[in-house]
């Protein structure tokens, strides 16, 4: 009442609480002038947290007041000098009181009718453990508990990914037990008490923040694009093909309450206040580009709310932030009627995207806005050969952002995949070191395969169900070999010896099939199942068929023989494998090992009418990048078998990049508020 503030301002009840508990207030000066120095004594005594250094009885509040009132000389009466004297009358205890009662009605009055006064945004920068890598191009990375209190963010340590909490009132970092191998787009619930992530690509889990191990909620479709978690303990999330699903929080089965029907992959969903409307974004997963949209829940109905803008939410000071050419804008949102108010404003500038889309940034329901800062990804890679004694050589190659290297049957070209805003396929020749681009049009193609006689290069038309091939030397056009609508994305693995039927995955089932080229024959099912099947390759001779499954409960190297794939069965890994290729000689079976450390292993194998196997053998440890370890293979092998192509500046960071920052900004509504008024 003195000072016109409250003498412990913080965001919330919790955090209001602990500052009553451990805080001094201000000096009562620094709010307003003119207050007397013993009165100030007197109102910190009244705080102090020692209950023993309190006032005890009301009367000695009484005799100092009486100090004060008798001798105007605030020297007199400083802490230590207040005379303990007895009142000569009533009179100063009934003015005291009265100026008391006084003090109290004009205080009340006066609060009420001045504004609240506005809280300092305060922005800082989190530097995170030099031993820690933020990965790039593989989804959000960061999520703020809706009270402002814990930042989660993805990281790599030891080349594995895990989630790490930080407390913003405490000075560490820790890993929280049981996210190892955890995905991208975490989200929390909304008491701030259970943490919500992926693992596997498809497993949606939860762990409490309280202690405990993770718990699986259910199986979602594969490749989560985020989620929000609702009031009613309902879950509704983004899922790469399948657009958006509802899931109980407790576990159970995925609902599809919404599929795109457009092509474009739904990411970014937040149930609005109400439970009945989701706000998403639905986009092509290039940097920075789609619509914010509206799905009712009820009647199944979507529209378009805000064009060119992503990662759109809405947030309690009554607005809608959402992100546009790498900086994060605002406007006033109508939660009644579902509109926008006015022109946007520019509130944050350069925050990250990704080259697959992912915006790095979270705001917290308390006002906290918490984000990587950086202009949109434009990663450059390097191409290089790694020899079995860990030697590299550097490609005579301008860096770009390289992706699943492959190699020409004949060993003289390597097509490679470039990711961009427009993905396209590259050849480069290594005898004449040119570089040529194969697919200069405007469709987005990824995954390249050649032919067993090296004419033609086959790939997969992004956000389509149709893998085309084309003449590896450029001339003519693309022309579509395989159209499997119920696969939705596809992604082509090899040819069989004699070019006629083509090896793929369909992300919509994680099934392997097998169709005949130019026929109108329905795709043929290899493998299928429950397990998580990618990655499939061909031995030399044509017999055997290896690729990765997470039937054991992770990613291990299988064998079969090929096409007949249920007569035999021989796993090769023994401690988690990914990405098998075999040597062109047939003699050596690779793959990836991605524990602590990732390391390259070689097998030695014997192949024809049966399989056998040796002893896995450790080439290199693998400083490179793993990939997603899902659908794509980000290496290839010489025709020698001697040295290995890959992609350097690996997916969790540039190995001599300085530590990863995280920019956090508390009480960011209150620029909201003044950037964007809304009038309440």
């Amino acid at each position: 009442m003195l000072a016109g503030i409250h003498p412990f301002i913080k965001p919330d009840a919790m955090a209001t609480a602990s500052s009553i508990l451990q805080d001094e207030p201000a000096p009562l000066g620094l709010h307003r002038s003119g207050i007397s120095p013993v009165i100030q004594y007197m109102v910190r005594k009244m705080l102090a947290k020692e209950p023993k250094s309190r006032y005890q009885l009301a009367h000695d509040i009484h005799t100092d007041l009486v100090a004060v009132q008798q001798d105007p000389d605030p020297a007199a009466v400083l802490p230590g000098q207040i005379q303990r004297t007895a009142p000569q009358s009533m009179l100063p205890w009934v003015a005291a009181f009265l100026l008391g009662g006084l003090l109290a009605t004009g205080a009340s009055f006066w609060l009420r009718v001045q504004p609240v006064p506005s809280l300092p945004v305060r922005r800082f920068p989190l530097t995170l453990p030099a031993t820690q890598a933020l990965p790039t191009r593989s989804g959000g990375l960061l999520a703020i508990s809706p009270n402002g209190q814990t930042l989660i963010y993805r990281g790599f340590k030891d080349g594995v990914p895990r989630l790490y909490r930080r407390d913003l009132d405490q000075f560490d970092t820790i890993p929280i037990p049981g996210t190892e191998g955890a995905g991208a787009e975490p989200f929390f619930s909304p008491d701030s008490k259970w943490l919500a992530f992926e693992t596997g690509g498809e497993t949606l889990m939860r762990v409490g923040l309280t202690g405990g191990r993770p718990v699986r909620i259910g199986q979602l479709p594969f490749n989560p694009r985020g989620g929000s978690w609702t009031s009613d303990d309902t879950i509704v999330a983004a899922v790469l093909d399948a657009g958006l699903v509802r899931i109980p929080a407790g576990g159970g089965d995925p609902e599809t309450v919404a599929s795109p029907d457009d092509g474009r992959q739904h990411w970014y969903p937040q149930v609005l206040p109400g439970n009945q409307v989701v706000l998403f974004t639905a986009s092509f997963a290039q940097p920075d580009t789609g619509d914010l949209m509206l799905l009712d829940l009820e009647s199944s109905e979507k529209r378009t709310l805000v064009r060119d803008a992503v990662a759109g939410q809405y947030v309690p000071s009554g607005h809608l932030v959402f992100v546009r050419g790498g900086d994060i804008w605002a406007t006033r949102f109508d939660l009644d009627s579902l509109e926008v108010i006015g022109d946007p404003v520019v509130i944050e500038p350069g925050v990250r995207v990704e080259l697959g889309g992912a915006i790095q940034m979270a705001v917290a329901a308390d006002g906290t806005l918490v984000y990587i800062r950086g202009e949109t990804a434009t990663e450059s890679r390097r191409m290089l050969w790694v020899d079995r004694s860990g030697t590299e050589e550097l490609l005579n190659i301008e860096p770009n952002n390289y992706n699943l290297p492959r190699i020409s049957p004949d060993g003289g070209r390597v097509a490679i995949h470039v990711r961009g805003v427009r993905d396209e396929i590259v050849i480069w020749d290594f005898i004449r070191e040119k570089l040529e681009v194969l697919t200069p049009t405007e469709e987005l193609v990824t995954y390249p395969v050649w032919t067993p006689d090296g004419k033609r290069i086959a790939y997969w038309n992004q956000g389509s169900h149709i893998i085309s091939w084309k003449s590896a030397d450029g001339s003519g056009v693309a022309e579509p070999i395989v159209d499997y609508e119920a696969g939705g994305n596809l992604v082509p693995y090899f040819f069989s010896p004699e070019g006629i039927e083509l090896v793929f995955l369909s992300y919509a089932t994680d099934y392997i099939h097998m169709v005949s080229i130019g026929g109108n024959s329905e795709p043929e099912t290899l493998l299928e199942g429950a397990f998580r099947q990618a990655n499939a390759e061909l031995s030399p001779d044509g017999h055997w068929m290896a690729y990765q499954s997470d039937e054991s409960g992770r990613a291990e190297i299988y064998v079969r023989p090929f096409p007949s794939v249920n007569e035999g069965l021989e796993r090769v890994s023994n401690a988690g494998g990914i990405q098998p290729l075999w040597a062109r000689s047939g003699r050596e079976l690779f793959y990836l090992e991605p524990g602590t450390p990732r390391r390259l292993i070689a097998v030695p194998v014997q192949t024809g009418s049966t399989f056998d196997k040796g002893n896995p053998q450790v080439l290199i440890d693998w400083m490179y990048p793993l990939g997603t370890g899902g659908a794509g293979r980000n290496y290839d092998v010489s025709l020698d078998g001697q040295r290995f192509l890959i992609k350097d500046f690996a997916d969790e960071g540039n190995r001599d990049e300085p530590p990863p920052q995280i920019v956090v900004v508390q009480n960011w509504f209150e620029e909201l508020k003044r950037l964007v008024p809304t009038g309440n």
